[in-house]
This record gives C-alpha cells, structure tokens and sequence, in this order.
C-alpha cells in the first residue's frame, strides 16, 4: 500500500434509546477496532421532515459518543475500502439517497427509515466498487443487518460494560470488544 493511500473501515452503528427502534448509521473510521469514528450518515427527522444527516467527528470521536443522546450498542463491520472518509461519505451524499416509504412492523428491532438508507448506502458502496460484497449478501443485506443487531443485543446482555464490533461476513473476520465510556448525557 502507498504511502498516499488511507484505509477506511465501514460499518453500521446501531445506537438505542429505552422504549424506541435501533437507530442505524453508517460509520467510517481508519482503524478496524472502530476506536475513533471519523464520520457517520444516518436518516434524522427535522422541521423539513426526514432527511439526510451526516457528521464530521472533529479530531475523530469515540463511537459511544458520537450520538451521545443514545446508547450504542454495538458496530457491524461491512468492509474495507482503500480510499479516504471523506471520499467516501462524499460518494454517498452526492448519490442523494431518497427516504423511503418505511413499512416495517412497530416491533420491529430497527428504525425503519435509517435502516432503509444505511442498506441504499452499502449497495451504492458495492456498485461503485468501494467495497466488495457476495451477490447473497447484497440481495438479502437488511437481513443481514437485522441478525447483526441480534448479535449485538447478545452480546451486550452478557456483558453491558461492553459494546461489540463484529463482521458482516461471520467467523471470517474478528470481533472485538470495547468498554463503554460513561459519559454525562
């Protein structure tokens, strides 16, 4: 790898609040553990209703406080990209992603509308050819996003002093385990 060239490690945060839907965001950060957040994309509602948001973490930011009004409950790595953040989340922006109609149940364990865009986000990823995912797991992403947060739930009612990191991909990657700063909210 040159010298000019950053590594750049996607991944879906999913973030709670007692009471309501996973909140789903894409995140980017240079190191694979996810220790510093460099930007994140999610769906937020606004006066103007329910649009784009995507945050620059100045100086990079520890993911439990990126969305510092919710509880993170863990990182699904999606892939690796040789390009840098910016690069990246600009590519996403500029696709100007549509919030689509959600139809999901109310029970479900996902926020309907940043689970739709952080999917249209990844598949945007694998057609420009950021990163590379199996056709299996491009057709049945949400699917796989959603098992990803029962993963994650697991592991965080075994052990709520942490927060998980874990792959898409299953046993081929690493999972890792992060304790959760306390921080005033």
């Amino acid at each position: 790898m040159s010298q000019n060239q950053v590594t750049t490690y996607i991944g879906v945060a999913f973030c709670t609040k007692e009471g309501f839907p996973a909140q789903l965001a894409v995140v980017l950060s240079k190191n694979m553990q996810f220790n510093v957040i460099e930007s994140s994309g999610t769906i937020i509602e606004s006066v103007n209703g329910w649009g784009e948001q995507w945050k620059h973490c100045v100086g990079g930011a520890s993911p439990t406080f990126f969305e510092p009004l919710l509880n993170l409950v863990g990182i699904l790595m999606i892939g690796v990209a040789n390009m840098p953040p910016d690069y990246i989340s600009e590519s996403i922006v500029n696709q100007r992603l549509a919030v689509r109609e959600a139809r999901v149940n109310p029970d479900s364990l996902k926020h309907p509308y940043s689970n739709d865009y952080v999917c249209q986000a990844i598949l945007h990823l694998c057609e420009k050819r950021t990163i590379s995912l199996p056709p299996n797991i491009q057709t049945f992403l949400d699917g796989y996003i959603t098992d990803g947060l029962v993963k994650l739930r697991r592991n965080q009612e075994s052990r709520p002093d942490l927060y998980s990191v874990i792959s898409l991909l299953g046993d081929r990657a690493p999972v890792f385990g992060r304790l959760v700063q306390q921080h005033v909210r």
